[in-house]
């Protein structure tokens, strides 16, 4: 080879390492900057807060409340971050918390929230409770409870004081149209009902308001007898439902779809992993239409858009939520707990929803959303439910 061409190539190679090597050097040295300015940042932070507490400790005329204090702390760095979906939970808040997701709760059967006047209004009665029974309904104000004011007690303290271990009693005045009534309930366990079904002829309903540790329970349950019923048609409402456990929604696919990757999630760093896997039997070639509306969100999403890329399901309703968060909860030692946004989430074969929400088969809208009476399907006035109707009706003549 000629000495100038290999000098020239010698060169050339040269220059190439040396370039590699100084982009590598600035690329580890930014890194590097950037740690250091976090670390620094976070030592300022630090430095300030301690400024900050010995200034107050020392020259502060009122007395500190230490609890409410590191409360305030804990909520405001919280606040900080700027995630709506981050939140610091006390022992109790978490306690009640692992009650809602585990799909049962120990409860009078109250809901309640506070009023302008002080006291807490029922606003709703749950199904087979001691308060249904023993006629407590929406719409009364609870203003004792267990022989004390809650104008003395407070809302949330009141809130609190309604909870209790499972078989105790619960003494409450109820105030309904200037009328007191006196109560005393029994606090018991109650499922909470997620997953509600009926068939109309060879199409089946369910609507699934929530994701708790029950849902795939009761969904499967009237799903397989439906598939005794001989139902050749499913229509699965998500109007206004959000979720957040993954396990519940793996074991409904497991069952809808059978074997296949479904779903991944993408952390900040842009690791991405999958999340949901089945290994269910092949199931039945069972045409499905899915309801979605803005208020259909995060895990929900994730169901319809699953749906419709593995079992070829039509959505109906309008433009959803766009919301592809995904949470996870941090236990601490003295069990209280935090949650904050982790990754995003979407289904395997489309591409992501975040910000932009799932455009549905067939856009129908709606004025206002109608509560389904469930035990008269065949009579709705719902035009997304109708809608959906019409499409299985015309794919199973």
């Amino acid at each position: 080879m000629n000495k100038k061409i290999t000098l020239g190539l010698c060169v050339s190679l040269v220059a190439i390492c040396c370039t590699v090597t100084f982009v590598l050097s600035t690329s580890i040295a930014q890194e590097d900057y950037n740690r250091r300015m976090a670390a620094g940042q976070r030592g300022a932070f630090y430095t300030k807060y301690q400024e900050i507490d010995s200034y107050v400790r020392n020259n502060f005329f009122g007395d500190i409340n230490e609890n409410e204090l590191l409360l305030s702390v804990f909520n405001g760095y919280i606040l900080g971050i700027g995630d709506k979906y981050a939140q610091y939970r006390t022992p109790d808040e978490y306690y009640e918390l692992q009650q809602s997701e585990s799909g049962s709760f120990i409860t009078a059967g109250m809901v309640t929230e506070p009023e302008t006047g002080g006291y807490l209004l029922v606003t709703d009665v749950l199904d087979g409770s001691s308060a249904e029974h023993l006629g407590v309904q929406p719409g009364d104000f609870i203003t004792i409870i267990d022989g004390v004011s809650v104008l003395e007690l407070g809302v949330a303290r009141a809130q609190r004081n309604l909870s209790g271990d499972e078989g105790t009693r619960l003494n409450i005045v109820t105030m309904r149209d200037g009328v007191e009534n006196r109560h005393t309930l029994i606090r018991q366990r109650i499922d909470i009902i997620t997953a509600r079904g009926v068939a109309s002829g060879a199409v089946g309903y369910i609507r699934i308001t929530g994701f708790n540790r029950l849902t795939d329970f009761q969904f499967i349950t009237i799903y397989e007898q439906m598939e005794t019923n001989q139902v050749r048609a499913l229509i699965i409402d998500l109007r206004e439902t959000d979720g957040v456990l993954l396990t519940p929604l793996r074991n409904i696919l497991n069952r809808l779809v059978g074997t296949a990757a479904l779903a991944t999630a993408r952390d900040k760093a842009g690791n991405v992993a999958n999340i949901i896997t089945t290994e269910g039997e092949p199931p039945p070639d069972l045409p499905i239409v899915v309801l979605i509306d803005s208020g259909t969100k995060r895990y929900a999403e994730l169901f319809a858009a699953i749906l419709r890329d593995f079992k070829s399901a039509q959505l109906v309703g309008t433009v959803s939520a766009g919301d592809a968060t995904m949470t996870n909860t941090q236990v601490f030692r003295d069990g209280s707990a935090l949650t904050i946004s982790v990754a995003k989430v979407k289904s395997a074969a489309s591409p992501d929803f975040d910000e932009v929400g799932i455009m549905p088969d067939f856009i129908v809208e709606m004025s206002a959303p109608i509560e389904q009476d469930i035990a008269n399907i065949e009579n709705t006035t719902d035009l997304q439910l109708k809608k959906a109707f019409d499409i299985l009706s015309s794919i199973i003549q």
